[in-house]
């Protein structure tokens, strides 16, 4: 029997730099940048989060980017990134929130990748609103 194993790419648009990361979050109002691994697990948040994110582009206008972290890539140091996935939400460039390790599963929740897709959204509700 065979089976095919498919791997989740992202259509976030990547960032590579400090540099970029400063030119995006400076030439727009409101701006997400998910710092994660290179390929998400189709469990994973950000991959659920991909499928739902046009409402916060199109209603917000909210621009939404990924940086990959490795060990000891640049982003992870000059945006403190100790776990990952982190989400960092700016307005006029300055960092407003951010939302880190959103995947750490907790036993006394049911289901914890809906309880983090939720917490997401509420979270994103809150600072897309909030002045």
């Amino acid at each position: 029997m065979a089976f095919r194993l498919t791997m989740h790419h992202s259509s976030f648009p990547e960032l590579q730099s400090v540099k970029e990361v400063i030119e995006k979050i400076q030439e727009k109002k409101l701006v997400l940048i998910l710092f994660n691994k290179k390929y998400s697990d189709a469990h994973d948040v950000e991959h659920k989060f991909n499928s739902w994110r046009n409402i916060y582009e199109k209603n917000y206008d909210l621009h939404v980017y990924k940086c990959v972290i490795t060990p000891k890539s640049e982003l992870k140091t000059e945006y403190k990134i100790i776990k990952a996935p982190t989400f960092i939400f700016f307005r006029h460039g300055e960092e407003i929130d951010r939302l880190e390790d959103i995947n750490k599963v907790d036993p006394n929740e049911s289901s914890s990748s809906e309880n983090a897709e939720e917490k997401l959204r509420s979270w994103l509700d809150h600072c897309c609103t909030s002045n």
